[in-house]
């Protein structure tokens, strides 16, 4: 196993903007954070980086959006949207008429992005409407994203000079709080005993 790492970092280095667009299609928010840790190290660029995330992004909002476009008949025999149906036809009627609104929910909604944008597909929301719309939302939640990144990134390499302050305040907090506690159950034990 030691021998497969080494190489694998190596393969990371090298290829790290291709690396990071297909991690990107996957798992966007803590592949950003991370991008932006990365930024603050030195070893990615701002602008490369927000491009990469960004393409990536539209990559997998196309994909959810044409799974809703080209999948809506056979979603709708599912169980599941079965019962819903009032709730997603609720959902297409903002689609048409508050495009950008509830595209925006929909992104800013951890956990329901990609069923928003499955939605915004089976609403059969025109492509040229939804595509410059998500790019937008996706540059600036990327570019947030890369922003707290990269703040923690500094952040950490700040504490790194007072780590071993930090550790020794922790460590007597550990040991008074010990003591305190010792000497408060002894308190105990000796009322328990004059009772």
């Amino acid at each position: 196993m030691d021998a497969i790492i080494p190489p694998l970092l190596a393969f990371v280095a090298h290829y790290r903007y291709a690396t990071l667009f297909s991690v990107a299609l996957f798992e966007g928010t803590a592949t950003t954070i991370g991008a932006g840790i990365l930024i603050s190290l030195g070893h990615l660029s701002f602008w490369p980086t927000l491009g990469v995330i960004v393409f990536g992004d539209l990559i997998a909002d196309t994909v959810l959006y044409l799974i809703g476009r080209f999948g809506r008949e056979i979603a709708r025999r599912l169980p599941f949207f079965r019962r819903n149906e009032h709730h997603l036809e609720t959902i297409e009627r903002h689609y048409h008429g508050h495009t950008f609104r509830t595209l925006l929910l929909g992104k800013l909604s951890y956990g329901l992005s990609g069923a928003s944008l499955v939605a915004a597909g089976g609403a059969k929301l025109p492509y040229q409407k939804f595509i410059p719309r998500v790019a937008i939302l996706d540059a600036a939640k990327a570019s947030l994203f890369l922003g707290i990144g990269w703040y923690f990134g500094k952040s950490a390499l700040g504490i790194r000079h007072y780590l071993p302050y930090y550790t020794l305040a922790v460590v007597i907090i550990i040991l008074i709080a010990y003591f305190l506690l010792r000497r408060r159950k002894s308190k105990n034990e000796r009322k328990e005993e004059v009772l």
